[in-house]
């Protein structure tokens, strides 16, 4: 148990480093952060999602992929859930990076 939470800690700092890079202007160190992470993340599906849309900001290739599990996370969650999560500001602005 305390190697899942540990697990799902770090993933959460990497992307928030990612993030913070990206911001930084640190594009190559926020991309090898991000093809380190990127196997781990598949037991994140929100998580995934932010993660790849962070990753298409620098690298173009990482947009079809963040558009699909965004979509995976309106199958899963549903529509009602779905709808409210976009309304989240820091979501709002992710999300819309990818139209």
């Amino acid at each position: 148990m305390a190697d899942k939470l540990d697990h799902a800690l770090k993933l959460d700092a990497a992307v928030a480093l990612i993030e913070a890079r990206i911001e930084n202007n640190q594009r190559q160190p926020a991309l090898d952060l991000l093809h380190q992470i990127e196997p781990g993340l598949s037991s994140r599906p929100e998580l995934r999602w932010r993660a790849l849309a962070l990753g298409s900001r620098i690298e173009p290739a990482y947009l079809a992929q963040a558009r699909e599990a965004l979509a995976q996370l309106s199958r899963f969650w549903g529509d009602s859930v779905y709808n409210v999560y976009l309304t989240r500001p820091d979501v709002a602005k992710l999300s819309r990076s990818l139209r």
